[in-house]
């Protein structure tokens, strides 16, 4: 064994830097090699840009999102130039007419159909495309989840972009006049970007599904894949996913098309960059058998050795998709409520989007902002499911049990049932149980000192992790001091990058090491006693982990698993290694070996959910990190003997000393002659240099502390929102200062915490208002707005229960109105009339609903306002609140003279003044007897 130790532990220190930095390379870059030629992708990235031109101002607005819509469905019922039958011709590979875009007497799209085309004599149906313009139903309201029983939207239009494009068997039976249409492959991308941002939101997945969509067409026309294809571009998603329950519920063309569906693949986008994700999953259909039309084109299509595969698993091989994957990502983020994919409920489905990042709802959502590579990994996953499923036997995934899936090392999906999970901890718990058994049964380790181990890990844990919520907290006010981040939002900072997770990870090492020397003293207890407590403890959370979040067991689980057979074998071959090895089995820090083979995962996992939850959260991770390094630092006095010796070979440290020394001097008459003198001299020595666990520990936590400071400074590209985000409804707060009208009292409010820092440099008067969580300052009147503020009237009809609104610029505001002040059952129905449109009516059927939420479209048609009419035999009075909001008025808002000083200021800098706008809102509200 001799220099082992020479070869060894350099191994352990490399393979953990090693794997460590290939989780965090792994999750945050994915393939990039485009399956499409050049000139494809130049193409998709042009569509992206004239979608998004397609948003003047860069505002989602109702009447600017119907642009894109248009730009989208025009850009596919493009006519293409194609060579057939030997000579070249024009072709509308698309078809497209308006007769179908509108919805019947009942509200429903059930007239699109598949357009023809005349093939040797017969009608052959051809891909279509069709706009279904629908106005949101009641029921269709109801059944959306998340939506308060009591919130209505009122004459509230959405625009889906609707693609269906008929597989071989379609064809067939469209010819044949029969009804055995083929099954469906359903994709579904949301086009309509949040209020008061960028605007660009999901165009890349949007234009990534476009173009694969353009070249299954034409392929279509030649040699058709057995199952349909349909592509949903929704409208209104980001504001709570109307679009999409508005297709699944009020769209019943192409012979009822969503009922065909057996495998449906939606794509978000959180950030503007990054690897796409697998995030969800719904039916999962593990491993389920597969039958193939063509198998043989199948097999080379995705380089499959076997037919043994499910929606989830059958990700292998596609390009694109070999990203990151993480079911405990998707447990997280995806509870939101805010994705398309919830309309695939019984349906088996996969979510793919990319992770939360800073310009993500922002005014920085912009076309120059996206990452090439993104739009890339879209456009190959779209291809590679669109050539995977083509020929798929549907059917075979009808049926299917709950899974979790995650990637390792940015290979496909690994997928696990979660019966697996559920053994896994039934396995951890016998393993437990045998590790005790064992300890009291052969004593070779003390039950008591590996009980005591779990007590000092458990409180170096706790103790650590308080610590770390103190450097966080001191972290914030360094940041705040140097005006990187409001001292107020430190409950919503999502500043999370590589850097920043790394040196937090490496500060709580650094503080854990100093907890284990103190805890070890104080309990009397050696570090590998603490390590086989760590390895016990460790196994305990990962049990209940497997079957409390199955979908995160594959976090702990394999680890657990690992550490806890280690346990055992050293305990059985301790005395046979030492007799054969000479030192003792501890020595090779085994426990850590599991760790380190897991090192992929728990940074991969780390660096995803610090990406989309607050910062305030690291110190939960550092938890987490401690089971993980459990096994390792309560080893830190092992340390002190190689670290003594490294220091011992540094320069020996020179220190200057004031000495008395004897000397012979030549009298200065006398030559030759010499006399003794005592002179003080400084003379310099050298002495090895000796190290102590407190130099490295204070030396290594304000190093790390430094570079957390500097990565979590310079992270993120200054200008870059990193805190209260917002919802579509909210979205009046990004970025602007807005004037508040409520009830006669008018304010200034800005709870954008990013902006603020640019606002208080030349505006004074701000203070925070925690009630209202924002900066306040008392504004003065502004024109004429306080003066024609919204007014509600009771209607002067006889017989009639209602009231009419009217407001300033109706057709440019945002209107929620609330009914309240009557008793439950007591309001049957409400009429909503919005000038010239048709009356829009909804009954009241709960009779436990003692007020209303109506939310009208952005921009009321009629200039002289709106009314509303009320049922009820038993309502005599209503109390309206109206909630009027303005969008973006920083380029033509002249009446604020603390806004036209920003604009001044920070005229010659349109990067900052891109990010700063103005926008209004009224509160206003009366009582209405009838």
């Amino acid at each position: 064994m001799k220099g082992f130790k020479w070869v060894y532990y350099p191994v352990l220190v490399v393979l953990t830097a090693v794997f460590l930095t290939l989780g965090f390379v792994s999750v945050n870059f994915g393939d990039t090699k485009s399956v499409f030629p050049s000139a494809v992708n130049s193409q998709i990235e042009q569509d992206i840009k004239d979608m998004a031109e397609a948003r003047p101002n860069s505002v989602a607005e109702e009447r600017y999102t119907r642009q894109v819509a248009d730009k989208l469905r025009s850009r596919l019922a493009a006519t293409e130039k194609l060579t057939e039958g030997g000579e070249e011709k024009s072709v509308s590979i698309i078809r497209y007419t308006s007769a179908y875009d509108n919805p019947d007497d009942d509200g429903l799209n059930s007239r699109a159909a598949y357009l023809t085309e005349a093939v040797d004599g017969v009608s052959t149906a051809r891909p279509t495309v069709v706009n279904q313009n629908a106005v949101l139903l009641p029921d269709t309201v109801k059944r959306i989840p998340g939506l308060d029983d009591n919130v209505y939207y009122a004459d509230k239009q959405v625009k889906n972009v609707v693609l269906a494009i008929p597989g071989a068997a379609t064809i067939e039976a469209k010819k044949n006049g029969t009804q055995n249409y083929g099954d469906v492959v359903m994709f579904t991308a949301h086009y309509d970007a949040k209020l008061a941002t960028g605007g660009v939101s999901n165009l890349q997945a949007v234009a990534a599904m476009l173009e694969v969509a353009r070249q299954l067409a034409v392929k279509t026309r030649t040699a058709p894949y057995k199952n349909d294809f349909l592509f949903v571009f929704t409208d209104a998603s980001e504001e709570a996913l109307l679009g999409a329950y508005a297709f699944k519920y009020q769209f019943t063309g192409f012979d009822n098309i969503f009922s065909r569906v057996k495998a449906g693949f939606n794509f978000e986008k959180a950030g503007a960059g990054g690897p796409v994700m697998l995030t969800a999953a719904a039916q999962y259909s593990y491993d389920m058998p597969e039958t193939l039309v063509n198998s043989d084109a199948a097999e080379a299509r995705r380089g499959a050795k076997n037919n043994n595969s499910g929606i989830l698993n059958m990700l292998r091989g596609i390009g694109g998709a070999n990203g990151t994957a993480s079911s405990l990502y998707g447990g997280i983020y995806n509870k939101t409520g805010l994705s398309d994919f919830e309309i695939y409920d019984g349906i088996p489905a996969l979510n793919f989007s990319t992770r939360d990042g800073a310009t993500a709802g922002t005014r920085l959502d912009t076309v120059e902002n996206l990452d090439k590579k993104t739009t890339v990994q879209y456009a190959n996953l779209v291809d590679g499911i669109v050539k995977y499923l083509g020929d798929y036997a549907l059917d075979k995934l009808s049926e299917g049990v709950p899974a979790g899936f995650f990637s390792y090392l940015g290979s496909a999906p690994a997928v696990y049932p979660y019966a697996v999970s559920y053994a896994l901890g039934a396995i951890l718990l016998a393993l437990i149980a045998a590790a005790v058994f064992c300890m009291v049964w052969t004593k070779k380790y003390a039950l008591f000192g590996v009980l005591f181990g779990i007590v000092v890990q458990l409180l170096a844990v706790a103790a650590t992790t308080a610590a770390m919520y103190l450097i966080f907290l001191l972290l914030s006010l360094v940041l705040s001091g140097f005006d990187v981040l409001n001292p107020h939002s430190m409950g919503t900072f999502v500043l999370s990058n590589p850097g920043v997770l790394i040196a937090f990870m490496l500060l709580a090492a650094v503080i854990s090491a100093m907890f284990y020397l103190v805890l070890k003293r104080m309990f009397a207890v050696k570090a590998p006693n603490v390590a086989r407590g760590n390895a016990l403890l460790f196994g305990f959370v990962a049990a209940i982990v497997s079957f409390a979040a199955p979908s995160a067991a594959y976090l702990f689980a394999f680890a657990a698993l690992g550490q806890m057979a280690v346990l055992l074998a050293s305990m059985f071959f301790k005395d046979a290694f030492r007799k054969k090895a000479g030192f003792d089995i501890e020595r090779l820090f085994l426990y850590a070996v599991p760790v380190i083979l897991m090192l992929p995962l728990l940074a991969a996992e780390l660096s995803v959910l610090s990406s989309v939850t607050a910062l305030v959260m690291l110190p939960v991770y550092t938890a987490v990190f401690m089971l993980f390094a459990g096994g390792i630092l309560p080893y830190i006095d092992y340390l002190k003997k190689p670290i003594t010796w490294l220091v011992a070979k540094l320069p020996q440290r020179t220190y200057r000393e004031r000495v008395m020394v004897t000397e012979r001097r030549e009298d200065a008459a006398k030559k030759g002659k010499f006399t003794k003198v005592e002179v003080e001299k400084v003379v310099k020595n050298k002495i090895p240099r000796v190290y102590a666990h407190a130099h490295g520990i204070t030396l290594g936590a304000a190093a790390f502390f430094i570079m957390l400071v500097l990565c979590s400074a310079f992270g993120h590209p200054a200008g870059e929102a990193r805190s209260s985000d917002f919802a579509y409804a909210d979205g009046i707060y990004k970025d602007s200062m807005v004037y508040v009208w409520d009830n006669g009292a008018a304010s200034l409010e800005i709870r954008d915490l990013d902006s603020y820092k640019y606002y208080r440099q030349y505006i004074d008067g701000f203070s925070w208002d925690g009630g209202r969580g924002a900066y306040v300052k008392t504004a003065p009147s502004m024109g004429g707005y306080p003066a024609t503020q919204p007014t509600v009237n009771k209607l002067d009809e006889t017989g009639v229960k209602g009231f009419s609104v009217t407001a300033p610029d109706l057709g440019s505001s945002l209107f929620t109105l609330t009914l309240s002040g009557f008793s439950a059952g007591d309001l049957d129905k409400v009429i909503v009339k919005n000038g010239d449109r048709e009356a829009y009516e909804f009954e009241v059927e709960n009779s436990e609903l003692d007020s209303v939420v109506i939310r009208l479209p952005y921009g009321i048609d009629d200039t002289n306002g709106f009314t509303v009419k009320l049922e009820g035999a038993a309502i005599t009075s209503v109390t309206v609140d109206v909630d009027q909001r303005r969008f973006n008025l920083g380029e033509t808002n002249t009446q604020s003279s603390d806004w036209e000083k920003i604009r001044s200021e920070y005229s010659n800098d349109p990067a900052i003044l891109s990010l700063l706008n103005f926008s209004m809102r009224f509160y206003y509200n009366s009582t209405i007897t009838f």
